[in-house]
C-alpha cells in the first residue's frame, strides 16, 4: 500500500505548484500530452497482466522451460506491440494533437515535440511495466513498493524543479520518460541477479504466442474501453 499512499499524497501536494511555475498556458500543454498518454492505457494489449499469470503457473509447477518460454515470447511480443503503440501516439500526436488541442501558432512545434517525448515515456514505462510484473510474480512486492515510491517522489521533486527554472513542459516530459528509462533498469538488473532471467528470446515458441494471444486477444475489448473511457472527459473538458 505505500507507493500508493506515497503517489497520491505527493501528487495532491504537486499540483497547485506545477500550475504555478508553469502558468496556464504550459500546464494546459502538458496535461494534454499526459492525459492522451492515459488514454494509450491499452498500450500492451493487456499483455502484460496475461504473461504474468502464466509466468504464476510455470513457477508453481517449477517448470523452468516452461517459465523461460513464457517470458521470451512474452518478450518478443511486449517489444513490437508496445514499440508500435508509441509511434502510433506520437503519431497521432504531432498530426492531429495541435488542432485537436487548438494551442497558439507559437506552441505547436512546442506540442509536437512533447509528444514525441510523451511517447518516448510511454515505451519506458509500460515495457517497464512488463518487466514489474515479473517481479510481481516471484512474491517481491517489498522490492517493487520500495523503488516506486523512491522513483516518484525523485521524480516529482525534478520535474517540480524543472518547472520552475524552465517553465517548459517538453523539458518535464523528457524527465518523465527518463524516469521510466531508470525504472526499466533497475527491474531489468533485478531479473538478471534474482531469477536468472533476461530477454530470453532465444526461447519463444510459436506455440506459447497462439496461447497468449488467445487470451489477450479476450481482455483487450475490456481494456480498451476502460482505458480510454476513463479519460475522454478530461480531453473533451480540457
Amino acid at each position: 500500500m505505500v507507493p500508493l499512499l506515497v503517489i497520491s499524497a505527493v501528487n495532491i501536494f504537486s499540483v497547485r505548484l506545477f500550475l504555478r511555475y508553469l502558468g496556464p498556458e504550459m500546464y494546459a500543454i502538458w496535461f494534454y500530452v499526459n492525459t492522451l498518454n492515459g488514454t494509450f492505457g491499452f498500450t500492451d494489449l493487456g499483455l502484460g497482466p496475461i504473461v504474468g499469470r502464466y509466468i504464476g503457473i510455470a513457477l508453481g509447477a517449477r517448470d523452468r522451460a516452461a517459465l523461460e518460454q513464457y517470458w521470451g515470447t512474452g518478450n518478443v511480443l511486449a517489444l513490437i506491440v508496445v514499440s508500435a503503440m508509441a509511434g502510433i501516439f506520437v503519431g497521432i500526436g504531432v498530426i492531429f494533437g495541435p488542432k485537436w488541442f487548438q494551442v497558439p501558432p507559437e506552441h505547436i512545434h512546442m506540442l509536437q515535440w512533447a509528444f514525441v517525448a510523451g511517447g518516448c515515456g510511454l515505451w519506458f514505462g509500460y515495457y517497464g511495466n512488463f518487466w514489474l510484473i515479473l517481479s510481481q510474480a516471484h512474491f517481491d512486492f517489498k522490492f517493487i513498493g520500495m523503488w516506486r515510491s523512491i522513483l516518484n517522489v525523485a521524480q516529482v521533486a525534478t520535474t517540480l524543479w524543472l518547472a520552475w527554472l524552465t517553465r517548459n513542459p517538453v523539458m518535464l516530459i523528457w524527465a518523465g520518460a527518463l524516469f521510466g528509462l531508470i525504472q526499466l533498469v533497475i527491474f531489468v538488473r533485478h531479473a538478471l541477479i534474482r531469477y536468472n532471467l533476461g530477454l530470453n528470446l532465444r526461447h519463444s515458441r510459436m506455440a506459447r504466442v497462439k496461447e497468449l494471444s488467445g487470451i489477450t486477444s479476450k481482455a483487450f475489448g475490456a481494456l480498451l474501453v476502460s482505458s480510454f473511457g476513463g479519460s475522454i472527459d478530461r480531453l473533451i473538458l480540457g
